[in-house]
């Protein structure tokens, strides 16, 4: 029975062809959530490994991919690992230095879509648990996987499924979700997120004549790129502040304890223009403005914008009728998806854009964690032992999730841990994982899971 922290690692890596094959067979299959039948497959291979470890496993079909609900062990408290085996797609295979489908592994690597977000934390974690089941024969506690297959594209099906199925989470006592990009810092600190910004992602859409016309009739016929250009002039000015005044004035600032957190994690300005080169950050933020700006405050962001002739070297003189933009608004508290959305459609009624046309498209609610539970002691304290350090923690990723449909709702505190690191390529070509990280995962849950045990059950 493995004790010393370094047998554990040894442990766990003598049963590396086992997880490399479990590995490879879920990242073999392009499961974009807009693929039916390659989320399908996914979900049987995903279900075979989990009753594997003897675990009862529940299919939900949904209005999309389905759910997977998978309990295992027994105890006064239950542990929900949350995870999505949907990946994004990989566009052009000639960016990436390996078949995206087909893992790679180099001396401290593996490549492959899907290796770091979000199928390798699920392999990870699966191993974990079946490691320790083959060396201690029983769980501490209730384990439940949860896994969805729509989380790429905002998790549409998830605030129906939790209110048909409140019970199901009734007595989830804590949850960790998948530690991705940025999980280890570049300072090789582990941050563990506690909460999600909101997010409401919408499409707006400006129409003109019923076709398309020469641009010499720009003197009588309205362009609807001009319309939107001006419409979206209101919405946000050139000092980045959002000018929707229900917006501005309902956001909750941060609470003292939130800041007082927020002051411990490390946030390199100099590091983050590097890294994207960029030779300035929005309004030259610096240290703890920066940090402040980047977690506390709302944004509203072009994600994309189109008109008429986009051909690269066509000349077309015309006026097009139809314009069209992508925002993305990232939420804090007391901004609901639907007080934004609101508030939008009456800012254009209010500035003489009523023909500005607004389509929902991702509604994700703010989540969020009492920063008090006794979970987030007991994780610092396995974490330093399986890293050598403490991890710092963050309030709030700048980045959406589903947190508050599976968690936040039901009071169920929620903490970060995972495979991934600051290299890790999310949603890009040659997104991989250390292989290292990998087994320093698995070992986390492993001890994780021996703590629990070694005090009964009990977080405190």
């Amino acid at each position: 029975m493995p004790t010393a922290m370094s047998e554990l690692y040894k442990f766990l890596k003598q049963k590396n062809n086992t997880y490399k094959t479990w590995l490879q067979d879920v990242c073999s299959v392009p499961s974009v959530a807009t693929d039916k039948d390659s989320c399908r497959k996914v979900v049987d291979s995903l279900g075979e490994l989990l009753l594997s470890i003897e675990a009862k496993v529940t299919i939900y079909e949904t209005e999309s991919n389905p759910v997977i609900w998978a309990e295992v062990g027994e105890g006064d408290k239950t542990f929900m690992i949350y995870g999505h085996y949907d990946v994004q797609p990989v566009d052009d295979e000639n960016a990436w230095n390996s078949s995206p489908y087909k893992i790679k592994e180099t001396k401290d690597k593996y490549y492959g879509r899907g290796v770091c977000d979000c199928k390798g934390n699920i392999i990870a974690n699966i191993f974990a648990v079946k490691a320790y089941l083959d060396e201690y024969g029983k769980l501490p506690c209730r384990i439940i996987f949860f896994l969805e297959g729509d989380e790429e594209r905002g998790s549409p099906t998830l605030e129906k499924f939790s209110s048909k199925n409140k019970k199901l989470f009734s007595d989830v006592d804590f949850c960790m979700f998948p530690g991705e990009q940025n999980y280890i810092d570049p300072a090789e600190n582990n941050v563990v997120t506690v909460g999600y910004k909101g997010c409401y992602y919408c499409e707006l859409e400006v129409t003109g004549a019923n076709t398309p016309v020469h641009s010499s009739l720009g003197t009588l016929i309205e362009n609807p790129a001009w319309r939107l250009v001006w419409a979206l002039s209101t919405i946000k000015n050139e000092k980045d502040e959002i000018l929707i005044n229900e917006i501005t004035e309902n956001a909750v600032p941060p609470t003292k304890k939130e800041e007082e957190v927020l002051k411990k994690w490390p946030f390199d300005t100099d590091k983050v223009k590097k890294q994207y080169s960029v030779k300035k950050l929005i309004g030259d933020v610096l240290g703890y403005a920066a940090k402040k700006k980047h977690i506390f405050e709302p944004t509203c962001t072009v994600c994309g914008i189109w008109a008429g002739n986009t051909g690269e070297g066509v000349v077309k003189t015309i006026v097009p009728n139809k314009a069209t933009v992508k925002l993305d608004f990232r939420l804090v508290p007391n901004l609901t998806p639907d007080f934004v959305e609101n508030a939008l459609r009456n800012h254009l009624d209010e500035n003489g854009f009523a023909d500005v046309t607004v389509k929902n498209l991702v509604k994700l609610p703010v989540g969020y964690s009492d920063l008090d539970s006794p979970i987030y002691k007991t994780v610092s304290s396995v974490m330093k032992d399986v890293y050598g350090k403490e991890p710092k923690y963050l309030v709030r990723s700048p980045g959406g999730g589903p947190q508050y449909y599976i968690c936040s709702q039901f009071g169920v505190p929620v903490f970060t841990a995972g495979v991934g690191y600051y290299g890790s390529k999310v949603h890009a070509p040659d997104e991989n994982v250390r292989i290292n990280d990998f087994y320093k995962h698995m070992e986390f849950v492993f001890s994780f899971l021996e703590n629990l045990g070694q005090k009964g059950g009990k977080v405190t």
